[in-house]
């Protein structure tokens, strides 16, 4: 018996081990506030939650939560927003209000070495006048202005990577096709710094810049924006952008319409866990 014990553990843990690594998962926050997963390798999307409402934007922080900004009557400027924090399975978690109002979100990310959230924004709940940049302590929800962007240029989507960065894509809300570049955003003065080598520019029947970008755990930059592909056919796309060049390349074109404004990658359990559980599951059966 010891002996079949030990053969089907060991059968077991090479099983594990030799499991294919999992796609990248992306999870998405449409104009809704309807929470979607879409698989990087397939493009296939799968519904987890429609909990969080009046949202526009996504950020994960090291926790493996993910964080979103509810905004109060639209954010009219006369109701504070708040941050709003869900688990894997899109219940809500935490909500923390910030301290200023701050209309027309446009993305979020967090930087862990300040423990804050870098919030961009337009002026003018609706108006097209400047973007502008925040900072807002996790903690407390307190809310510092860092500045504007530049008359009618805002980021449309941001993201951390790896090495603690933060990356934007940077577009004119005026300009049709949409164009834009990344560029660096610095969390405590909120300076500019095109580090890409030139502006590039999305297809010709993109309806949008990119709304959400989010750095991948193996360092992949994926962008998402939404194109025009018949008359009243719009559909998601998922592009993988050169963080160097800033050129883009199409991955997925998604089968619908979900006009995401932030995605972040949904972190997958690690071999070692389910190996765990492996182990647990083969000792349970010598019992």
């Amino acid at each position: 018996m010891r002996t079949q014990a030990r053969f089907a553990t060991c059968a077991a843990v090479l099983v594990v081990l030799a499991l294919p690594a999992k796609a990248e998962i992306l999870r998405g926050i449409g104009s809704d506030g309807r929470l979607w997963d879409v698989d990087t390798r397939s493009g296939e999307v799968d519904f987890v939650s429609r909990r969080i409402s009046s949202a526009n934007s996504l950020a994960r922080t090291p926790d493996g939560l993910h964080w979103t900004i509810f905004s109060w009557n639209g954010g009219s400027g006369t109701s504070p927003n708040q941050l709003i924090s869900f688990d894997r399975a899109g219940l809500i978690v935490d909500q923390i209000d910030i301290s200023h109002s701050i209309d027309g979100v446009r993305s979020l990310t967090f930087d862990a070495a300040l423990g804050a959230f870098v919030v961009s924004s337009l002026s003018g709940a609706g108006g097209i006048d400047a973007g502008l940049l925040w900072r807002v302590d996790r903690d407390n929800g307190e809310a510092h202005f860092l500045g504007e962007t530049g008359d009618e240029t805002v980021a449309q989507g941001m993201t951390t990577a790896a090495d603690g960065e933060i990356h934007g894509f940077f577009a004119s809300a005026l300009v049709s096709p949409a164009v834009g570049g990344l560029v660096g955003i610095d969390p405590i003065t909120g300076v500019l710094d095109d580090f890409s080598t030139a502006p590039d520019q999305l297809p010709t029947n993109a309806v949008q810049p990119f709304q959400s970008l989010a750095y991948g755990s193996d360092g992949t930059l994926y962008g998402v924006t939404l194109l025009k592909l018949g008359h009243d056919d719009f559909r998601d796309a998922i592009y993988t952008i050169d963080p160097v060049t800033g050129a883009e390349s199409l991955l997925h074109v998604l089968d619908g319409r979900y006009d995401f404004r932030g995605v972040e990658v949904v972190p997958a359990p690690p071999t070692a866990a389910l190996l765990g559980l492996v182990l647990l599951a083969a000792r349970r059966s010598r019992a």
